[in-house]
């Protein structure tokens, strides 16, 4: 199947340049990829301000067109790296384009231009189609960074070995989920074919001018299960209607041609079955039509055609092959049905706690599981509380824009999880650029305070790899204090795990008040921590809200029989 793209009309229409998706380059947001594609065109500053300033695509276009006197002469030769370059933004920062590109499988596309013999095919399909290329391009490589990221359906599909290539027909462009869906109704289909295939086989052996109706109807069965995954280009339901009323209506029929001796009728449970295990309650109403319809016909089978109305008087041998394979298939396949189940269950059970682990500590999922009425408040006796803050990064984030903004946030948070995973803490939130973690909370830690020093002596460290990693100039401010916290969770609607008390507050100020590079540390953490870790003098400084306090700075961990602390050193101003 080839991929066409232009008009709006078309699944693929998102595509298109034109279409309404913002881009942000060099920190400019661009209301779509035309907007920047057309502004390119001009090195004048004030003709780039005003595209970007139109309010749509079509209108940006016009305007290039209008003054195309003062297209830069070196145009022709980097406008294609300037689409390339929109592209790639448009792609990467949408993430439902994204999933639209990556499932468009291995597909050819192509931009169904009429006039445009460049970047798109032209009237008669001879143009070069450069738009197409491009897309095609960066689908590859999008395809194989996400190389391992949807293992549900690449396992399916890896599993289904020779049969994969079938299994795909048709299932381009769908989300991850229908995909597999629709590559299920695709083995399904092709499983009702080779079992059909069987079945002519068996009557023929029987008898072809005796059982040749049989033998007819298996044979349009194959045709039509072959030819089901076409019916996907019109929806995701399509193709599974399309099987079931062609294996209803044939089932009927045999029944009706050897009668209800046969057996064949127990197959209507299967669809039911198979109903619920594909479709699920995402399409309830077809599920619920699927069983209905496949109970009432069962039952008219049984009742309308007893053996002795039977139109082919079968040979005792078939009927009782026909019945015995129609009990065993029926069975093994409500066995796989509810065994996919089963597993499906406990998949999406191990999903949800994952999910759950990222918004509460584990004891707190472990409570909650054995009494969900229980409120989760707790008074802690005794934890550790750590604030970080990186110096400079609302105004930094300005010049940045936001997808770098994000970028660097992602990394830094993501470094500072596993460091937090790593030395059994546990991180609470990130407000802004600002990292809060505690120990001791949640369970039981008597060195609670030196799992946090620990942490807190290793995150200037990745802030400086990440600062020079991306050209910026980043530093962290850090604070930690010790005392009694409380603890709960709170919220019915995007509910949170935290953590309240004046050693928070405490700790949120000794970080607001710490200095660049510095890891501020209360006169408590200072006796938890005294013989372990070295630390110099600040002395006392004034804290609103608490007064004044005496103060560390952290300086590093004490090596092995060392117990020296360096009071009165200078403290350091950089990562």
């Amino acid at each position: 199947m080839t991929i066409r793209f232009f008009s709006k009309s078309t699944r693929y229409s998102d595509f298109s340049n034109f279409a309404n998706y913002p881009i942000e380059i060099d920190g400019i947001v661009w209301p779509t990829s035309e907007h920047y594609y057309q502004a390119q065109k001009f090195d004048a500053p004030e003709r780039q301000a005003r595209i970007r300033e139109l309010p749509k695509a079509a209108a940006a276009k016009r305007y290039a067109k209008k003054y195309r006197a003062e297209i830069a002469k070196d145009w022709d030769g980097r406008k294609d790296a300037v689409i390339e370059r929109a592209l790639r933004a448009k792609f990467t920062q949408h993430r439902s384009l994204r999933a639209l590109l990556v499932g468009s499988g291995d597909e050819k596309i192509e931009e169904d231009s009429a006039k445009d013999f460049y970047w798109g095919t032209g009237a008669d399909g001879t143009g070069q189609n450069k738009l197409g290329t491009m897309l095609m391009q960066l689908r590859a490589e999008l395809q194989s960074s996400a190389a391992g990221a949807d293992t549900t359906g690449a396992a399916f599909l890896s599993w289904l070995g020779p049969l994969r290539r079938f299994a795909e027909i048709g299932i381009a462009g769908y989300p991850r989920e229908v995909r597999i869906r629709l590559a299920i109704i695709n083995v399904m289909a092709l499983l009702i074919a080779a079992t059909s295939m069987t079945y002519v086989a068996t009557y023929a052996s029987f008898g072809v001018a005796k059982y040749w109706p049989l033998i007819a109807v298996n044979l349009a069965l194959v045709t039509v299960a072959l030819l089901s995954p076409l019916a996907h280009r019109i929806n995701d339901c399509a193709a599974m209607i399309v099987i079931w009323v062609a294996e209803y209506a044939a089932l009927f029929f045999f029944v009706r041609e050897l009668g209800h001796n046969s057996g064949i009728q127990l197959n209507y449970i299967i669809g039911a079955a198979v109903a619920f295990a594909i479709c699920g309650l995402g399409h309830i109403r077809l599920v619920v039509a699927a069983v209905l319809s496949g109970l009432a016909l069962h039952l008219a089978a049984w009742f309308l055609y007893p053996p002795e109305s039977a139109r082919i008087e079968a040979d005792v041998a078939l009927l009782a092959n026909l019945y015995v394979s129609s009990a065993v298939t029926t069975f093994g396949i409500v066995a796989l049905v509810v065994g996919y189940a089963l597993t499906k269950a406990d998949r999406a059970r191990a999903e949800a706690d994952r999910l759950l682990a990222n918004i509460l500590p584990g004891p707190v999922i472990e409570r909650l599981k054995q009494d969900p009425a229980t409120r989760i408040a707790d008074a802690v006796p005794d934890a550790s509380v750590l604030f970080t803050d990186l110096v400079g990064f609302t105004a930094l984030s300005k010049e940045l824009g936001a997808a770098r903004t994000v970028e660097i946030l992602d990394g830094l948070v993501t470094e500072f999880d596993r460091l937090a995973a790593e030395h059994g803490v546990e991180k609470i939130k990130t407000i802004g650029d600002g990292y809060m973690a505690v120990a001791g909370v949640s369970r039981r830690q008597t060195d609670h305070c030196q799992r946090l020093a620990r942490l807190a002596l290793a995150l200037p460290k990745v802030v400086a790899r990440l600062s020079e990693a991306h050209d910026v100039d980043l530093r962290i401010r850090i604070g930690i204090a010790s005392g009694p916290v409380m603890a709960g969770v709170i919220g019915a609607d995007k509910f949170s795990y935290d953590v309240w008390g004046e050693t928070v507050n405490f700790a949120a100020r000794l970080e607001s008040h710490s200095l660049p590079g510095e890891i501020q540390v209360s006169a408590e953490v200072r006796e938890a921590l005294d013989g372990g870790f070295l630390m110099t003098e600040r002395g006392p400084i004034s804290i609103k809200g608490v007064g004044t306090r005496e103060t560390w700075f952290l300086i590093e961990e004490a090596s092995s029989g060392s117990t020296a602390r360096p009071d009165g050193a200078a403290p350091r101003t950089s990562p």
